[in-house]
């Protein structure tokens, strides 16, 4: 039986309190926002201690518009500290030459498009509840294809609101809860008994149990 921990992902984890609560949750994947502009952004000071602590599982560094030298230089202080599996997500101008410079498994975030695979390095492709849900209604997501390559992130921010049936012809890797303010009891502060109803509802969605 698949272990559901190995499917959740979060994203937007932005200090020690916040890393040390989903860690003891059991969870080893994660993104790191690196975007100055986003709610969940995370300074690069404060990104590597979180880094040095994780012996397993994977991160994605999150990026919109940064120069090459920033994010080869984030890189290296990473690789520093950290041997495991290491992604990247970009958001912003489309640029997959740009993109796949880096060497590294990346996925373009396209919120309102069909998910799509261009760039040699491109593992998967993000598709987010609010944009499946449109697809349902208009009888259109059995037509959602990617590449055989690809893997699906499936993102939201709160309880999954569509048939479990629904998922069976995707592919999707991780089930990836983002951190936002809809999930916080004030600025930047997790409300913890709503993640952990969450992470409940994740798993049993994962397992493909029932919820009530």
């Amino acid at each position: 039986m698949i272990n559901p921990k190995s499917q959740i992902k979060i994203t937007g984890v932005f200090d020690e309190d916040s890393f040390s609560f989903f860690k003891n949750k059991g969870l080893f994947h994660y993104g790191f926002d690196l975007r100055p502009t986003s709610f969940n952004f995370i300074q690069e000071h404060a990104l590597i201690p979180l880094v040095e602590k994780l012996s397993m599982g994977s991160i994605t560094l999150l990026f919109e518009n940064e120069k090459d030298f920033v994010i080869k230089r984030i890189l290296d202080e990473i690789s520093k500290k950290y041997s495991g599996e290491v992604s990247l997500e970009f958001y912003g101008k489309e640029d997959h030459t740009y993109f796949d410079s880096f060497s590294l498994p990346y996925i373009y975030v396209l919120k309102n498009d069909v998910p799509r695979m261009i760039g040699r390095n491109q593992a998967g492709v993000i598709l987010y509840q609010e944009h499946l849900n449109e697809l349902i209604e208009l009888g259109k997501a059995h037509d959602l294809k990617v590449d055989d390559r690809a893997k699906i992130n499936l993102t939201f921010e709160s309880k999954l609101n569509f048939p479990q049936s629904v998922t069976d012809f995707i592919d999707w890797n991780f089930l990836n809860l983002e951190i936002d303010q809809r999930i916080c009891k004030s600025y930047r502060k997790l409300n913890l008994e709503v993640l952990e109803e969450l992470l409940v509802h994740m798993e049993n969605f994962i397992k493909g149990k029932p919820t009530i």
